[in-house]
């Protein structure tokens, strides 16, 4: 035997049974890292699920309260409009009833008749 193959023969006996205990390992650790990954991947499966679910659920929780507060708005804008057409008839009828108090009283004649008799006397 020459050199070379005693030192072949020494690698084999020590090196190599080295080598696939650790080739035995890592294949070990490759599927128990591709199990923990499987078991995340299903996780982030139903965690995307559940958001999904909540995202819709608040999509429509959302939807019912646009719909809600357009309906109010229409409701307020309609109690709006009679609020100002019950003010502006109250204010008519209280210029009507204005000009018919001023027309009963005379007013302006009797001011015109007060401020010719105010002047006659500082005249005199």
């Amino acid at each position: 035997m020459s050199l070379i193959d005693d030192v072949r023969q020494v690698m084999q006996d020590i090196v190599a049974p080295e080598i696939k205990s650790l080739n035995a390992r890592m294949d070990g650790l490759e599927k128990t890292v591709d199990a923990k990954l499987a078991t995340m991947d299903a996780k982030l499966a139903t965690m995307d699920a559940k958001l999904k679910a909540m995202d819709d659920q608040i999509d429509t929780k959302l939807g019912a309260m646009e719909a809600r507060i357009a309906s109010l708005s229409r409701e307020m804008n309609f109690r709006f409009e009679q609020v100002e057409e019950r003010a502006v008839a109250r204010q008519e009828l209280v210029m009507a009833k204005l000009e018919v108090l001023v027309g009963r009283l005379d007013i302006d004649r009797r001011l015109d008749r007060l401020e010719s008799e105010q002047n006659k006397r500082l005249q005199a």
